[in-house]
This record gives C-alpha cells, sequence and structure tokens, in this order.
C-alpha cells in the first residue's frame, strides 16, 4: 500500500504521460477552456452520488514494455487513481512478448484471476478480447483504441460484457494540420505504418485543418503522404524522411510509433530545422524536434468509464447499435494538442482555445473518411502521394 500511495504521489508529476486539461476546479471556472494533458486529472462524483460499493480488481493487461511510458502508462495512471480514490483494487501486468501466444495468456490469467475489469489496449488485444468473450461471461473487458474482431475482420459482434472505447483521429489531425499551418508551416508531410481506417482518419482530419488554416491565411500548402507498409522501424523509412527534409518538407506527422521513430531518424539526417508532430501521448521529452503530439486522454477516459461501470451496478452503459464501441473526442475533452509542452511560438493557447471552442460548438466541422480514394474537397492543399 505504502508503495502504490508513493506511486501516486509521484504520477501526477510525470509529463510525459498523455492527457487532458483542464482539471475539475479549471472546469468549474472555464467549461470552454480546451484540453492540453491531463496528468493532474482526478475524477470528482457529484456530492449526492450514491457510494460505489469498492472492492473488486481492475486489471490493465499490457505488451512487455508495462506502464512505465506512454499510452499505458496514462491508463494506469486513471486506473490507479480511480481505485484509489473508490476503493478497487488495482492490478497491471506485461505480457512476456508481442506474439498472440502470450497478449492470451496474459489476459487469461487476468480473467482467472477473478478481475471484475480487465483493460487492454490496441488492435492484437481486441482479436483476443473477441476470442475470450464466451469463454468469461463474468469478466468485464474494455478494450482501448480498437474494436473487438474476428482474426478475419469479418466480425465485430461483442457482447454486453466488452465494451470497446475509440478516439476520434480525425479531430485529433484536424488540429494538428490547424496548427501546423498557423504556425506557418507550408510544406508538409504525413506518414504512417498502413492504409488502415484509424491512420486514414488522422490523414484526412490533418488535410482538413491545414486547409482550414491555409483558406483563413490565403497560403497554399503541400503534403505528402505515404504509407509505409510496415508496423516495425526501418532505416529505408527513414532515408526517405531524411530525403523529404532535404527536398523542403518541414513538419511531418506520424501517426504511429514506429513512422515516428523513422521521422525522427530522418531529421537527425538532415541540416534543416526539421519538425515533427506525433500521436496519441505527449513525445515532447523524447526529442527536440517534436513540435507538439496529438493527445488521446487516456488518463481522463478510463477514470470516467470504471466509474459509470461501477456506478450502474457492475455493467456497461451502452446502446447494441454502436456495436458497444464509443468514440470519444472534443466534446469530452478527451482530443487535444499538448499545448502545455509544444514548441509553438505563432499558434498561441489563445488560438487553440478557440479553435477548440469552434470545432467543439459546430461552428467548424470534421468529416470522417475511411480511405484514400476518397478526401475531403481541398483548394489551398496539394496533397503529394
Amino acid at each position: 500500500m505504502k508503495k502504490f500511495l508513493a506511486w501516486l504521489g509521484t504520477a501526477a508529476l510525470l509529463v510525459g504521460l498523455c492527457g487532458c486539461k483542464p482539471t475539475q476546479k479549471q472546469a468549474d471556472k472555464a467549461e470552454a477552456a480546451a484540453p492540453t494533458n491531463d496528468t493532474e486529472y482526478t475524477f470528482t462524483a457529484a456530492e449526492d452520488a450514491e457510494p460505489l460499493p469498492g472492492g473488486a480488481a481492475i486489471t490493465l493487461i499490457t505488451g512487455p514494455e508495462g506502464v512505465e511510458a506512454g499510452a499505458d502508462a496514462a491508463l494506469w495512471q486513471g486506473i490507479s487513481a480511480f481505485a484509489y480514490n473508490f476503493g478497487y483494487v488495482p492490478k497491471n501486468a506485461a505480457a512476456a512478448s508481442e506474439s498472440a501466444e502470450d497478449l492470451q495468456a496474459a489476459l487469461v490469467q487476468a480473467a482467472d484471476s477473478g478481475s471484475k475489469v480487465v483493460v487492454c489496449r490496441g488492435d492484437a488485444m481486441a482479436q483476443i478480447v473477441y476470442t475470450l468473450q464466451d469463454q468469461y461471461p463474468d469478466t468485464y473487458f474494455m478494450v482501448v483504441d480498437a474494436e473487438a474482431h474476428s482474426a478475419d475482420y469479418s466480425d465485430y459482434t461483442v457482447k454486453d460484457t466488452v465494451r470497446c472505447v475509440l478516439f476520434s483521429e480525425t479531430q485529433a489531425g484536424y488540429l494538428a494540420g490547424y496548427a501546423a499551418v498557423s504556425e506557418g508551416y507550408q510544406a508538409l508531410g504525413f506518414v504512417g505504418a498502413e492504409e488502415m481506417p484509424d491512420t486514414v482518419r488522422y490523414c484526412t482530419g490533418f488535410m482538413q485543418g491545414a486547409e482550414k488554416a491555409a483558406e483563413q491565411q490565403g497560403n497554399q500548402i503541400t503534403l505528402r503522404v505515404w504509407y509505409t507498409g510496415t508496423k516495425e522501424y526501418s532505416d529505408a523509412v527513414a532515408d526517405r524522411m531524411a530525403y523529404w527534409y532535404n527536398d523542403g518538407t518541414q513538419v511531418i506527422f506520424a501517426a504511429d510509433e514506429a513512422a515516428l521513430q523513422a521521422v525522427l531518424a530522418g531529421a537527425a539526417q538532415t541540416e534543416n530545422d526539421a519538425k515533427a508532430i506525433a500521436a496519441r501521448w505527449d513525445h515532447s521529452a523524447q526529442d527536440e524536434a517534436i513540435l507538439f503530439s496529438t493527445l488521446h486522454c487516456y488518463n481522463t477516459m478510463v477514470q470516467q468509464e470504471l466509474y459509470a461501470f461501477f456506478a450502474a451496478g457492475g455493467q456497461w452503459q451502452q446502446a447494441a447499435d454502436t456495436n458497444h464501441t464509443e468514440t470519444v473526442g472534443l466534446t469530452e475533452n478527451m482530443i487535444a494538442l499538448s499545448a502545455d509542452t509544444w514548441r509553438l511560438s505563432k499558434f498561441t493557447k489563445k488560438n487553440y482555445n478557440t479553435l477548440y471552442e469552434k470545432l467543439r460548438s459546430g461552428a467548424l466541422k470534421t468529416e470522417d473518411y475511411a480511405g484514400m480514394d476518397n478526401l475531403p474537397e481541398l483548394e489551398n492543399v496539394t496533397v503529394q502521394q
């Protein structure tokens, strides 16, 4: 217990985690303030709310990297904070490797141990949860950043025990594109592993935000787009990123970790002032070339989801017609830019707040695209694929 309290005390000081401020007090003062990180966020129940029963175990299953950094660290912070504040038992376990067998073994162990809720993240975990849902009817699963599905992606049918939470990549991409162009960049790049719907949404959202900012400024923007075909770091990808930078590209949005590593390696190979934009959590401490990050607010989300689950008597509150999937974003203050740590000078926090409120109110709109065959209408952005 002492170890956990010590960890919890230091967790709020970690600035490398994704998050979406404002804190509860800030939200009370200015509801429209744009979120910037959620390392300080702690869910507070209404004063007249019924006390939660407490006691049950909540387990986070991760890949072999554990909860030391990144998205899983933010999820763990949220689970731990919720458990401490409401009397639950937080647990985490790392799979021995990224293989399907080891990921499944970790999930099975958590379910066999009697955990009430098992939380995991990513597509590989989602496929395993799809298989396990019938075997563990008394275990409730939360899948983050993916939807539970069959091995061939033909079926996404899940039971009431499965909750899937997605973040709006389109909105995140829009914020990134708008901020980059508003900062003065006119030669942009986008790189991701594969032309999958989530990566496409980042890309097309990036296009839409860049288009709106370019329209307002009267500028013409170029945007290079490339799907590398690999989820692993590649020197060949890094070399191409270096070529982009040397050929005039100023900032590249990397949609995944492998792409980001290649972008940073490419930036290191050029004498130009090469910049990168990272996705999902705050990477600012990783490299000075990172201009800012788009944020999925994992900490905020998991605290709110867990409270809703236990307040409803230990069940997910969801509509079957959404396939038990919830997509969160600007409306819920769960998509953001890392405004507390960004390296922007022209695009200010005041500009960011204004943009965020316009998107949240519907004054500015985004549209989701599933593939690159049908792109947004662009008059000020020229896309090079």
